[in-house]
């Protein structure tokens, strides 16, 4: 019976581990395409450094 719940509780711990990294990664993507995003507007926004594009 014991070994069950220490079964599960692994199965539980594993569970919360794989949900805490993929929210991670999850964090670092958008944040890196927040960046990527704001970089590139930035640029466009700018005026000056389209000549230099085109």
């Amino acid at each position: 019976m014991g070994f069950t719940l220490f079964l599960c509780c692994l199965m539980l711990a594993c569970a919360m581990m794989v949900a805490a990294s993929s929210m991670i990664h999850f964090a670092v993507v958008s944040l890196l395409f927040v960046v990527v995003f704001g970089s590139g507007l930035l640029i466009i926004e700018g005026g000056s450094f389209m000549p230099l594009v085109v």
